[in-house]
């Protein structure tokens, strides 16, 4: 009933050499627009790419659904629309704001791995020297120190969070 295809491996490479003449044009075009598309735009607005903010969808939505001059089946499919559009539109902002903030994690990495570095360049103190240093120090001390290590973690934890 069914047939299988069988090619030999000549026939695959002609067949993937046509393919990646035909596609590797458009690959190209592709390529330089969206880097021309890119230099063009200094940022992303608060407007998706149809050029409606998400404020404008709500006021339309609101303004159907208090239309009196369409039907139910037109005021209802053009009401899942407009709730479907509310919706790519709240996806593109968040979206938009998760991009920022990884542009800036990207821009601050090269300073956080050189610190890094360096915290990496200081040498370990001997596991020794770490028990006569405990050893002349009293129990207050120690307590204090620790909770301002401590204090320090959380605070570097907040930075790396947010």
């Amino acid at each position: 009933m069914s047939q299988k295809l069988k090619l030999h491996p000549i026939q695959i490479a002609i067949l993937l050499i046509l393919m990646m003449a035909i596609l590797q044009p458009i690959f190209v075009a592709g390529q330089k627009a969206s880097s021309e598309t890119k230099s063009q735009q200094p940022a992303v607005s608060g407007k998706p790419a149809g050029g409606v903010s998400l404020e404008e969808l709500k006021a339309r939505r609101s303004n159907i659904e208090a239309s009196q001059n369409l039907d139910k089946a037109n005021k209802d499919s053009a009401l899942a629309l407009l709730d479907q559009a509310i919706g790519f539109s709240t996806l593109f902002h968040e979206l938009n704001q998760r991009s920022e903030t990884i542009s800036q994690q990207i821009k601050s990495a090269p300073l956080r791995i050189k610190n890094i570095q360096s915290e990496m360049a200081k040498p370990i103190e001997p596991p020794k020297a770490v028990k006569s240093v405990a050893s002349e120090k009293n129990a207050l001390d120690l307590e204090q120190r620790l909770q301002k290590e401590q204090a320090q973690l959380a605070a570097a934890e907040d930075l790396r969070a947010g």
